[in-house]
């Protein structure tokens, strides 16, 4: 992360560890308490979030975010047979998996910022995990601190699998 080894492509890795069902049963469990913990620090500060129309948009994203990450407990379940993620469905995959780690990023990196809690000097907070980040999501993370934008989030549109 701190940039001394490049970064793996995403593609190569995920073409070799997702047809492995222990990979994906410990993918599974990790997201099934992920996505717990995740949803009961939505339901703990939705009360405060609905205070503003601001906050509500931050929730909209939390909750966004949320289902996101539920769909990758899904898509990801060890029990799927290994050719489910081959071509276009590992392809999907993939994808689904890319956007939700940078919605995560973004999301995190602009609450940060919101809150105040880690003040930068001469410009928003960036995390340790956006060095993870494809080129064209950290690209486009770059991007939109100079843009106005309705969403926390990098990326709104969602995949159907």
């Amino acid at each position: 992360m701190d940039g001394g080894v490049e970064r793996p492509a995403l593609a190569p890795r995920l073409a070799v560890l997702a047809p492995d069902e222990r990979w994906r049963r410990l993918v599974h469990d990790v997201l099934l308490d992920v996505v717990h913990h995740f949803r009961v620090l939505i339901a703990r500060w939705s009360a405060l979030l609905l205070t503003t129309e601001e906050s509500l948009r931050a929730l909209k994203d939390l909750a966004e975010q949320a289902e996101e990450l539920s769909m990758l407990f899904v898509e990801f379940d060890g029990r799927r047979p290994s050719s489910a993620f081959a071509g276009d469905q590992l392809h999907e995959r993939r994808q689904l998996w890319s956007r939700a780690f940078a919605n995560a990023v973004s999301l995190e990196e602009a609450l940060i910022d919101k809150g105040g809690e880690r003040p930068t000097a001469g410009g928003t907070f960036v995390t340790p995990g956006r060095s993870l980040l494809a080129p064209e999501d950290r690209a486009e993370l770059e991007k939109r601190a100079t843009e106005e934008r309705s969403s926390l989030r990098l990326y709104r549109t969602r995949l159907r699998m």
